[in-house]
């Protein structure tokens, strides 16, 4: 199925070719195996200093992907638009499908939104879900932005 591909890029290679570049082959994938449309737009700090932390980087990336593993799985779409964007001191993460929706409150767990939810929770962060029976779906996690030069002030 279409979820097996994307273990080829893990969060072990954020650090050795950034966020951006993991997220970009990350979408690759699933628009190789899913045979789908991908769409996405990164707008993240490339500059050392201003990259969040790995913590952080871990967190988006698994966010993307476990969105993206629920487009191709259960959404039967066509087409999905991710996005990732560092401002105003946090980072958002939004993933978008054209899929056949479903009901939020009705979700097993096994549809990993919990777990979503649970690792924007722990960096005070949010995960909202709007979906609908027939309207697709839009997940969108806002999670506060600490930076690599932040973490080093710290220390």
């Amino acid at each position: 199925m279409a979820t097996k591909c994307c273990r080829l890029t893990t969060p072990a290679s954020l650090d050795t070719i950034g966020l951006v570049a993991a997220l970009q082959a990350l979408v690759e994938q699933h628009r190789q195996a899913a045979k789908m449309e991908v769409d996405c737009d990164f707008e993240l700090p490339r500059d050392e200093a201003s990259r969040p932390t790995p913590v952080i980087e871990t967190a988006v990336y698994r966010l993307v992907q476990e969105g993206l593993n629920n487009v191709s799985k259960h959404s039967m779409a066509r087409r999905a638009d991710i996005t990732v964007r560092a401002s105003g001191g946090s980072i958002e993460v939004e993933v978008r499908d054209d899929g056949v929706g479903f009901e939020p409150n009705l979700v097993r767990e096994g549809f990993g939104l919990v777990g979503m939810r649970e690792r924007a929770a722990l960096l005070g962060g949010t995960l909202e879900i709007d979906s609908t029976r027939g309207s697709g779906t839009r997940l969108r996690a806002e999670i506060p932005l600490l930076t690599r030069a932040d973490e080093d002030g710290r220390t």
